[in-house]
C-alpha cells in the first residue's frame, strides 16, 4: 500500500507509481492504491503521469478499486511545459472496466481516468462502475477522453477542479 516510483519513461517523465505495463494488462479483484509518481527535475519538460497505473497497450479491469493515487511534478515557477496528469489510470489504448471504481485520486491535470489514442467507441467501456471524488488543479477531474468511449450504467460524480477546463467541466471531457 503506497510507494513513491522514480521509473523513468522517458528522459523527464516519472511514470506509473503502482503499475507500469508496456502492453496488455487485465486486474481483477485489485485495489492500486496510495501510490505516486514525482518527478523532481527541473527544467523545461516534466512530467509525471500514471500515479496508480500507467499501460501503453490494452486495460482490462474488473471488480477492482484504484484509489488514492497521485501525480506531482514539483516544477519550478520557471518551467514552461509540464503535465501532471493521469492520478490514477493513464492508459493510451483499449479500455474494459467493469464493476470497478476509480476513486480519490488527485493529479494536476485529469485526476481520475486519461485516456489517449484513436479507435472505435467498443474499444473504450466502462460497465457499472464509479469515477468519483477525484480532484485536479485543472479540469476535468474525472475522465479525459480523447477517442471515442462508451459509459454504461456507470457513476460520474463529485469530481472537482480549481480551475475550468474552456470546454469542459469536472467530470468529464470527450474529444
Amino acid at each position: 500500500s503506497g510507494f513513491a516510483a522514480y521509473a523513468l519513461w522517458r528522459l523527464s517523465e516519472a511514470a506509473g507509481g503502482g503499475l507500469f505495463v508496456n502492453g496488455n494488462l487485465t486486474l481483477e479483484s485489485s485495489i492500486i492504491q496510495g501510490n505516486k509518481t514525482d518527478a523532481d527535475v527541473d527544467g523545461s519538460h516534466i512530467n509525471a503521469e500514471g500515479g496508480g497505473i500507467l499501460v501503453h497497450g490494452a486495460l482490462t479491469m474488473t471488480d477492482s478499486l484504484v484509489d488514492g493515487n497521485h501525480c506531482d511534478t514539483n516544477a519550478s515557477a520557471y518551467s514552461h511545459y509540464f503535465y501532471s496528469r493521469g492520478g490514477g489510470i493513464w492508459s493510451d489504448g483499449p479500455l474494459t472496466i467493469t464493476r470497478s471504481a476509480i476513486t480519490g485520486n488527485t493529479a494536476y491535470d485529469y485526476a481520475g481516468l486519461l485516456s489517449l489514442g484513436s479507435g472505435a467507441a467498443h474499444d473504450r467501456v466502462i460497465t457499472n462502475s464509479t469515477i468519483a471524488a477525484n480532484q485536479s488543479t485543472r479540469a476535468p477531474a474525472g475522465i479525459y477522453a480523447v477517442a471515442l468511449l462508451v459509459l454504461d450504467n456507470s457513476t460520474v460524480a463529485f469530481n472537482t477542479a480549481s480551475l475550468p477546463a474552456d470546454d469542459g467541466d469536472a467530470g468529464i471531457r470527450a474529444l
